[in-house]
């Protein structure tokens, strides 16, 4: 996992954006389907913690709370493009919530 992740980050330069945000969109797919099969309960209580992280750290770095705000803009605009344009920056949220729903709402 930390290996895919540190590739990717390394191939990023050379690559398309989009192509790049794909590859983080199969890598997370790839990690959560074991998980979810095993211990889905587990895995609500994991996406709702990680939702509520990424909400935490997206209102810092939109209310500028340096030096943390400073760190999540320069890491983020690495990932960033036009449909993240505004203020808020929701594609990373929107993965989670993409892999999360399915398990947060089936029994």
């Amino acid at each position: 996992t930390i290996g895919a992740i540190a590739l990717i980050g390394r191939v990023r330069t050379r690559m398309p954006l989009i192509i790049v945000r794909k590859l983080y969109h199969f890598l997370a797919v790839l990690l959560f389907i074991p998980a979810m099969l095993v211990e889905k309960q587990l895995m609500r209580i994991a996406f709702a913690g990680a939702l509520s992280l990424f909400l935490a750290l997206e209102y810092v770095r939109m209310a500028g709370a340096d030096p943390l705000a400073r760190l999540l803009v320069e890491f983020l605009a690495r990932y960033t493009d036009a449909r993240d344009a505004g203020p808020l920056i929701t594609t990373h949220i929107y993965l989670l919530l993409g892999c999360a729903l399915p398990v947060l709402f089936t029994p």
